[in-house]
């Protein structure tokens, strides 16, 4: 028998499939073949029976192996076996306690050090794992992400001290010392997610809470943050339906002159609300829409209802001298996306020059083909260019200066402290006294008190916009808006 074994073992080998699982179908094989001959020269033993019960035994057991399902590089238990095994679980009633480390400086890791060294960080953060829960169920749900587990109430909290201890130490990692950013997420009873597809999506939710700059960050499940989860799955259900039906409204905050004292543009912002829930924000919808991929069609009906708004009130273009529309990085990315809102002025007979794209700042740091080609399209139709929320992330005057900005709107968050200390005070206005002397326009925003406004007009702003002056109003009411100023 053995020697059918080793046959069919070394033929497994040359031919290298998957080892593991075929030496166990060969193992199938042998015992029942082995059984059949023994049978077939002993006919009072009734082995055939015997040999395929057993075989098939051994096969069941393999298929249900856990270790079936290792992660080739680090040895941790798959995404797939993970969503199996929990489902049965979550079906049987069984209940877990689960921590997740999510490393999310790896694609830079990768970048500095080298892929070599991102994989032994990976490999020993495994074995850490390993470690710390003194079981086999640590899984790897994604490539930077892995998932351990516990029955116990008590032995959760000692696993999530431990996990913290592990990862503020760092790692000694072939003579470079790393010390990543990581998100540890604590989910109690994971049996209230009732589907371990719901449960992966969960735990994606709780990542997404946890700020940047912080070396270690524990986001832990409680009521609160599922009860965020379950709305935001609400919403993002309904956005479906919004876009078919094309349920947004639209609304426009004014951008008031300093120098001519009156209402210079309008901003146009995407509104929406919900049957039973009520007004949605649009940090929430929009978040979801570009998780899903759909921005680009909120953003489409968004700008067609502005061109027909446009086109019914063209009082508009003798009041103001254009609108702002806001773009996500995903609606520049898209291939094609901007010419068809080109096409949009086209249909309804507009002037480029009368719109203004607002670029993030967040945008404007990624290059790529897609996104000089949209600039084009936009510059060819006339219509102009504004970097948005400058000084909220990672784009410097070098980034401007890569683009035709005309605009420059300063992010509210800088506003914060300038009346009460002098440094930001400083910091704000060489700011703004460096982007003039190159030749931009200067928007400020989040303005909400008389004390923020009479210093921007001292240091010379060209424009601001907040809820001093007026927070987004609808449509119908833009009329009494602008001629009240």
């Amino acid at each position: 028998m053995y020697a059918v074994y080793a046959a069919v073992d070394s033929f497994v080998h040359r031919k290298e499939l998957g080892v593991r699982k075929i030496r166990i179908i060969a193992w199938f094989l042998t015992v029942a073949g082995s059984c059949v001959a023994i049978q077939a020269i002993q006919p009072m033993l009734l082995m055939t029976g015997f040999g395929l019960a057993l075989g098939i035994a051994i096969l069941y057991l393999t298929i249900n192996n856990p270790s079936e399902y290792e992660d080739s590089l680090t040895g941790a238990l798959d995404n797939q076996y993970f969503g199996q095994w929990m489902q049965e679980q979550m079906n049987h009633g069984k209940k877990w306690h689960l921590l997740t480390v999510d490393l999310r400086e790896m694609k830079r890791i990768n970048k500095i050090y080298g892929g070599t060294i991102g994989d032994a960080l990976l490999q020993r953060v495994v074995e850490g794992l390993h470690e710390i829960t003194g079981s086999d169920y640590v899984f790897r749900l994604t490539g930077k992400r892995f998932l351990m587990l516990t029955r116990s109430l008590e032995g959760y909290e000692r696993k999530r001290n431990a996990l913290q201890q592990f990862f503020e130490r760092g790692f000694w990692i072939d003579g470079e010392f790393l010390r990543p950013e990581v998100v540890i997420c604590g989910i109690r009873d994971s049996g209230q997610l009732k589907k371990s597809d719901a449960l992966l999506v969960y735990i994606e939710y709780l990542v997404s809470l946890a700020p940047n700059g912080e070396s270690s960050i524990l986001i832990q499940s409680n009521d609160k943050t599922l009860q965020g989860f379950w709305y935001e799955q609400e919403i993002e259900h309904f956005l479906s339906t919004a876009i078919e039906r094309d349920l947004f409204e639209v609304y426009f905050q004014p951008v008031y002159s300093v120098r001519n004292k009156k209402y210079r543009t309008l901003e146009a912002l995407s509104r929406l609300h919900h049957p039973s829930l009520g007004p949605i924000s649009p940090e929430v919808f929009i978040g979801i829409a570009e998780k899903s991929g759909q921005i680009t069609e909120v953003g489409y009906l968004q700008f067609r209802k502005v061109c027909q708004f446009v086109k019914e009130h063209k009082y508009l273009m003798d009041m103001i001298e254009n609108i702002k529309i806001n773009l996500s990085p995903m609606e520049l990315l898209k291939e094609g996306h901007s010419q068809r809102l080109v096409q949009l002025l086209k249909e309804y007979d507009l002037p480029g020059s009368f719109f203004q794209m607002e670029i993030t700042e967040t945008a404007a740091t990624e290059y790529s083909e897609n996104m000089y080609q949209a600039i084009a399209a936009f510059e060819k139709a006339g219509v102009g260019l504004c970097m948005d929320d400058f000084g909220a992330g990672y784009a410097n005057l070098n980034t401007v200066l890569k683009f035709p900005f005309k605009v420059v709107k300063l992010d509210r968050s800088l506003l914060e402290g300038i009346c009460e200390q002098e440094q930001k005070a400083v910091f704000y206005r060489s700011i703004v006294s460096v982007l003039q002397d190159i030749g931009y326009y200067v928007v400020s925003e989040g303005v909400e008190t008389v004390e923020q406004l009479s210093l921007l007009t001292e240091w010379g702003v060209d424009m601001v916009q907040g809820y001093y002056f007026s927070p987004p109003v609808p449509a119908d009411k833009i009329q009494a808006l602008l001629s009240g100023m």
